[in-house]
């Protein structure tokens, strides 16, 4: 009965550490992406104003 109880304390507890790991690597991939999109657009941006200038 303790080890079973042991055991699924166990498995709670890993699975709510990976949840949380789960969370925040999908949390870092967002706003590396958001800063790859803010970058994406700016160049084009940059790019728009530099054809319209010429």
């Amino acid at each position: 009965m303790l080890t079973y109880l042991f055991s699924h304390v166990f498995q709670e507890m890993m699975h709510r550490i990976d949840q949380d790991t789960h969370r925040r690597t999908w949390t870092l991939v967002t706003i590396k992406d958001a800063r790859l999109v803010n970058f994406v657009i700016l160049l084009c941006l940059l790019r728009h104003c530099n054809s319209f200038y010429q």
